[in-house]
């Protein structure tokens, strides 16, 4: 539903020109909808200047993958956002995403088994794999 009610917002802003400015609050704002819930708690925006969207990674080995392979990552803000990004900045801040909140079990649980919904068409079995790795990683770190 919210991903119809910002596209809808955005087609209507973008032609009458009111389309909102990437500002940072307002791309966190957006974020959950452009790249799925899951991958709000590993990584967030930055900025989006000339057309680079800057993103910033929680995990190395994340951050690693998607400098190396940023195209599905860039594939589902594309398809989302109403602003023009051509391409990716990643940057390494073990700070960024939803630090205080986990994701929820049942993301964690689609990784693994291969049933994640909403990047599923997008992300590679080692890339779903990654990401389920770091989320058992840092609850086990939380836990200890």
């Amino acid at each position: 539903m919210w991903d119809d009610i910002l596209k809808q917002a955005a087609r209507a802003g973008k032609e009458r020109g009111e389309l909102p400015k990437p500002t940072r609050e307002f791309l966190k704002k957006v974020w959950p909808t452009m790249v799925g819930e899951e991958l709000t708690h590993l990584c967030e925006p930055r900025s989006l200047f000339d057309g680079t969207l800057t993103v910033a990674v929680r995990h190395p080995a994340l951050a690693d993958e998607w400098q190396r392979r940023p195209m599905a990552l860039l594939r589902r803000v594309q398809r989302y956002a109403p602003w023009p990004v051509e391409r990716l900045a990643i940057e390494l801040d073990e700070r960024s995403g939803h630090r205080h909140s986990p994701p929820p079990p049942q993301v964690v649980e689609a990784f693994e088994h291969g049933h994640a919904r909403v990047m599923d068409e997008d992300l590679d079995e080692g890339l779903k794999s990654l990401i389920a790795s770091i989320d058992r990683l840092r609850k086990a770190r939380d836990q200890g």
